[in-house]
């Protein structure tokens, strides 16, 4: 099967997360591409008014996993327009995780 896993990573954290499943699909037998989702320079004062930088193309694949850390109890702004700026994922399966990293000890 051939997979795509499209991440956005803050951090690296889910970029790190997302290494290890491309590794684990690979040793099943698996073709497994990571690509990243990357976003131009946020403007500080209008947050929401994102462009991305890289928007991979989903098409080709049998499976997508989307990934993305947490971002007020949702995904991340920056993979939200990537998804909904996907035309179509029609006969492909899709999967989805998030990450979270607290800045600090609670």
């Amino acid at each position: 099967m051939k997979v795509g896993i499209f991440i956005h990573s803050k951090t690296g954290h889910t970029l790190a997360v997302a290494k290890r499943i491309k590794k684990a699909l690979s040793k099943a037998g698996h073709s497994v591409v990571l690509e990243q989702v990357i976003a131009n320079d946020i403007d500080s004062s209008n947050p929401l008014n994102i462009t991305l930088k890289t928007s991979p193309d989903t098409i080709g694949y049998d499976a997508v996993i989307f990934a993305g850390p947490v971002n007020a109890f949702s995904i991340s702004p920056i993979l939200k327009i990537y998804i909904t700026g996907i035309k179509t994922l029609k006969n492909q399966k899709v999967g989805l995780f998030v990450t979270q990293q607290l800045p600090c000890a609670w």
